[in-house]
This record gives structure tokens, sequence and C-alpha cells, in this order.
């Protein structure tokens, strides 16, 4: 994958946590997706209206639909916003 730009900044606060996270728009440089299958059962790519259906299956279902719509309408935010700080 190859970063293209950011769809989403989003926190969410849960009594003593408080959990930023950030959903990046990607480039995909090859089809053949590995993944660590000790950490994760299965992978799998979902269209837009399938995932639509999936409110009570998908973690974060808000934040997911938003960041998908924000590919969709070409309102990202360029990675230019992303500094790196080194010592």
């Amino acid at each position: 994958m190859e970063l293209t730009g950011i769809l989403s900044i989003g926190n969410k606060v849960l009594e003593d946590n408080t959990f930023i996270g950030i959903i990046f728009k990607t480039k995909l440089l090859e089809e053949n997706i590995s993944y660590d299958k000790n950490e994760i059962l299965d992978v799998k790519w979902f269209s837009y209206e399938e995932m639509l259906n999936m409110k009570d299956e998908l973690r974060n279902y808000d934040w997911i639909i938003d960041s998908t719509e924000a590919y969709i309408n070409k309102t990202e935010v360029n990675t230019s916003l992303i500094k790196v700080y080194k010592k």
C-alpha cells in the first residue's frame, strides 16, 4: 500500500480511555493480500453497498461509512498535513 491521503481523523472516549484513530486513503500496489493468520481469521474486500448493510457487523460503523463517503466524494486531506520529525 502507498499512502495517498487522509479520509478521517476521529476520537472515541470510553470511561477512562480516549482513542484517536486515523483512516488513510491508500493506493493498492499488489493484489495479493498477506496478513498474520495468528491475529486475523480472514480478509476480503466489500463494496460500499455491502458495507451499508453491515451496521451490526462493522466496528465503528459510522466512522467507516463517513470515511468511505469521503473517498467517494474526493474530500480527503492531502498527506502534506503529516509531518515527520526526527531527532
